[in-house]
């Protein structure tokens, strides 16, 4: 976690290509942390997607800003890029009060510029994992075809 902030996170935050915020427990160590960033994923769906994309419903599709380009799908979103929990930092901060925290900053971001409907996250499909991002709200649209992480988004209407 420190090296991802130390590295990455000073670099595209200077760049302007993200944003990192931080939580810091009562002794300012860092307790954890979200990356927010904007990206158009293009999602070509193959045969073994089918399942996955096609259960959205043409208005779940609208209602999230999908739009068919040629035989891709093109969806311009909030990105989740990093969001983590610090376990060696004895807080009270936890995973959902980071996603929510997030969730908020994305959710301003609409009501004050509009344009992008969704936020996104990507991550590796652990039940854990899917069990948090789909109690908040998220709904797995597509699974990369290279690394099999799910695209969960997650409606801002």
């Amino acid at each position: 976690m420190q090296d991802f902030i130390r590295i990455n996170a000073f670099k595209t935050d200077a760049q302007s290509f993200s944003r990192t915020h931080l939580f810091l427990d009562n002794d300012y160590q860092i307790a954890g942390f979200f990356t927010l960033m904007t990206k158009t994923f293009q999602i070509a769906v193959h045969r073994d997607q089918r399942k996955d994309f096609a259960s959205l419903s043409n208005s779940r599709r609208k209602s999230l800003g999908i739009r068919k380009v040629n035989d891709t799908y093109v969806l311009q979103s909030y990105l989740i890029a990093q969001l983590a929990r610090n376990f060696s930092v004895q807080s009270d901060v936890s995973g959902k009060m980071i996603l929510n925290q997030a969730l908020q900053y994305i959710q301003d971001a609409y009501y004050r510029i509009g344009g992008i409907r969704c936020a996104t996250v990507e991550y590796h499909p652990t039940s854990k994992l899917q069990k948090f991002y789909s109690e908040a709200g998220f709904t797995c649209i597509s699974e990369n075809p290279t690394t099999k992480n799910i695209l969960g988004a997650l409606t801002l209407m």
